[in-house]
């Protein structure tokens, strides 16, 4: 129940790159202190744990415009292609801003994508 101890503790996850503690990590979103959710928030993504950006996109996108524009500009970083169905979904916000960051992260996710499969080609071009 104490706000700052959980923050602490999210902390020292994040300083110890620990996914041993990612459903304890998880769970946290759903915390009533908005503080405690936008540190489980940083830590789900430092983490970088395979599903972590669709987990913040199915957990988090029903809360306040804070919440949801920190998970935005999370995804932007850690989203992979299987993510963008769901950004295009939430892009249909009323909310201009939320409109605009889930377009941003969109394209980051595209670049992203396109650059590995850009790579890709080239490693199997010079192996050939």
């Amino acid at each position: 129940p104490n706000a700052s101890a959980i923050q602490f503790a999210l902390r020292l996850i994040i300083e110890q790159n620990d996914t041993g503690y990612y459903n304890e990590v998880k769970s946290c979103l759903s915390h009533g202190n908005n503080a405690v959710k936008k540190q489980a928030i940083y830590c789900l993504a430092e983490l970088a744990v395979f599903d972590a950006a669709s987990t913040l996109l199915n957990e988090c996108m029903g809360y306040d415009k804070e919440i949801q524009l920190l998970v935005l500009e999370v995804i932007e970083k850690i989203g992979q292609a299987a993510d963008l169905a769901s950004l295009e979904n939430h892009a249909l916000s009323s909310d201009p801003s939320i409109r605009l960051a889930c377009l941003k992260a969109s394209q980051a996710i595209k670049r992203k994508t396109s650059f590995n499969s850009h790579s890709e080609n080239i490693q199997l071009q010079q192996s050939a």
